[in-house]
């Protein structure tokens, strides 16, 4: 069986429940299209693949480390520039964590 080292990086929106609550459609609408934009644009130069998408986060995999950083980077600049129009008690923000680096079966 072949073995694969693979980095995993959790994306989520922080305070989404309050964001939610309050402004429901803009912010979930906002969220689905960076997450649109992430997954054409930020991952495929990077070798990432969406495992799993949540209605306030995400799961990507990665074959390196380095190549999740360099996307959580990329990520974080996006969001940042995408939400700059919406007022400060609007806007979404990105908590990101590199959750594992080891081995998987294939």
């Amino acid at each position: 069986m072949a073995r694969r080292l693979r980095a995993v990086l959790v994306v989520d929106v922080v305070d989404s429940v309050r964001l939610i609550q309050q402004y429901a459609e803009g912010t979930i609408q906002r969220w689905r299209d960076f997450v649109t934009d992430v997954t054409r644009e930020e991952l495929p130069p990077r070798g990432g693949r969406l495992v799993k998408q949540l209605g306030n986060g995400m799961v990507l995999e990665f074959e390196s480390a380095l190549d999740a950083v360099e996307c959580a980077i990329a990520m974080q600049s996006r969001i940042e520039r995408c939400e700059a129009s919406q007022s400060p008690e609007r806007r979404a923000s990105a908590r990101q964590s590199l959750r594992e680096v080891g081995f998987t079966n294939l």
